[in-house]
């Protein structure tokens, strides 16, 4: 009893003494121009690698005022601590749950030490997120998280074991279904898609010589059988080294609107986003191409323009329950999925795919997001044969 009360006295003396001597060590802080980093959802794998990618590039591009950034990432929150341990080789970071806690106790207040990186990805839908012009700037350099030898040496062991040879190379594919984040899906579930329409670009990568693998978690549909499609989300193998190797190691990563496919994107793969869905956030790299979801009115069967699909309510539809009933979500169809990943793979192997007629769609489809909106900034890749497919829903020329 006397030793409960002995250490509750203690702990009250501290946080007495923490709150006093807070105010002149902020004040010390400030002049010393170090500013604490938080991420907006670093509980979501999407934001941790995006956020941290787009604040150390825009310090990088001269963009920021020159601080020295500690970034604060409990590590008992984040949704993978194998990627927070390669931001701290790049970044001064504090991850200690303890240590967190008590440098939070004491600063959090002085709202002038930190920077919060919501308006990177996150922000709202009438203000510009910064991500895409950051990565418009950042344009062919060279990524700044590698992964480092031992990872890779460490994940070319294991896809061995899994069947895969050592000098394959590969497509990750990563569909989003319901089973990931249970507690919230009933709001998110018009992101979710169904793996069968993604057969046939498995097919495609496959006869080029490729092996695909599947990401994601072990509440995943379970793959039909096919010999060169692993089946690594329902793999006593999956880990979070490993799926950080893997999305390191790809040369292709097939994704949705899902988080996971910001972490191939900060490492510098090549990406497709197939279905994505609001029209809003379109994929943030210049470098990959995607495709979105179609919206079709139930009463007429009419497929909405693009135009329309920015317009009024539809462009801040980012829940199940603001989406309109009047209107029907369309996954992509398994041969508008084959022929984007078709196009990626051309043009990994030096084809160009866009001609000047593509290009012009390409320039009328970005002409749909207004100078305020979210994704103003974007310079998006969309499919060319997509847009050729659905060029009566572009604005005219």
């Amino acid at each position: 009893m006397l030793v409960d009360q002995i250490t509750a006295a203690v702990k009250g003396a501290r946080r007495f003494a923490i709150r006093l001597f807070a105010p002149a060590c902020a004040a010390l802080l400030w002049l010393l121009r170090i500013r604490f980093l938080w991420i907006t959802n670093p509980d979501r794998i999407g934001h941790l690698a995006a956020e941290p990618d787009a604040y150390l590039k825009q310090k990088r591009l001269g963009d920021l005022p020159w601080h020295i950034g500690v970034l604060v990432a409990p590590s008992n929150m984040v949704a993978n601590r194998s990627l927070l341990a390669l931001w701290e080789k790049v970044i001064p970071s504090v991850s200690s749950p303890v240590a967190t806690r008590r440098l939070m106790f004491a600063f959090w207040r002085f709202r002038f030490l930190w920077i919060e990186f919501s308006e990177y990805v996150a922000a709202d839908i009438h203000q510009p997120a910064t991500y895409y012009e950051i990565l418009s700037k950042w344009g062919s350099r060279a990524p700044i998280l590698k992964l480092p030898p031992e990872l890779t040496a460490r994940g070319d062991t294991a896809l061995s074991a899994l069947g895969v040879p050592a000098d394959a190379w590969l497509v990750c594919i990563h569909v989003r279904e319901a089973g990931y984040s249970q507690r919230d899906d009933h709001l998110h579930e018009y992101r979710n898609c169904s793996i069968e329409n993604y057969y046939d670009a498995v097919d495609e990568a496959v006869s080029r010589g490729g092996w695909c693998v599947r990401m994601g978690d072990s509440s995943m549909t379970e793959l039909r059988s096919h010999p060169r499609f692993i089946d690594y989300a329902n793999s006593p193998m999956r880990s979070d080294w490993m799926d950080l190797y893997l999305c390191g190691r790809c040369q292709l990563f097939v994704g949705t609107t899902s988080g996971l496919i910001m972490l191939p994107t900060v490492l510098g793969r090549t990406c497709v986003t197939t279905n994505f869905v609001p029209i809003s956030r379109p994929p943030v790299s210049p470098l990959g191409l995607g495709i979105p979801k179609l919206l079709r009115e139930r009463k007429t069967g009419r497929l909405l323009t693009f135009a329309e699909m920015v317009a009024g309510e539809l462009h801040m539809s980012y829940t199940t329950r603001d989406s309109i009933p009047e209107i029907e979500i369309l996954e992509n169809s398994p041969e508008d999925i084959r022929k984007v990943v078709t196009e990626a793979l051309d043009e990994l192997h030096g084809k160009d795919i866009f001609d000047a007629e593509s290009r012009a769609r390409a320039r009328r489809f970005l002409s749909i997001y207004p100078s305020s909106h979210f994704a103003s900034h974007a310079q998006s890749r969309i499919s060319p044969a997509f847009l050729r497919k659905y060029e009566y829903l572009l604005p005219p020329a």
